[in-house]
């Protein structure tokens, strides 16, 4: 997969004119369960802070504990 080029998605199946707008085709290695736990609660803007400020305006404290982020990021790894 990490040589993977334009040709090959072509032949896969890819019509010409979506690969014509992707400019650069690449390969991602997967993220390990400490980032995916990083991206979901350090950023200004993540997921758990968001959805922390949307209760917080209908009146309710959310509280997403340890075992809930754990539980979050094993299903993430097992969906890859």
């Amino acid at each position: 997969m990490q040589f993977v080029n334009p040709q090959d998605l072509k032949s896969f199946g890819l019509i010409p004119e979506l690969l014509g707008r992707l400019p650069v085709v690449t390969h991602l290695d997967p993220l390990d369960k400490a980032t995916l736990r990083a991206i979901l609660t350090e950023p200004k803007n993540s997921l758990i802070k968001q959805y922390t400020r949307l209760f917080e305006m209908e009146g309710v404290k959310l509280v997403v504990e340890k075992d809930a982020l754990d539980f979050i990021t094993d299903k993430a790894l097992e969906f890859n």
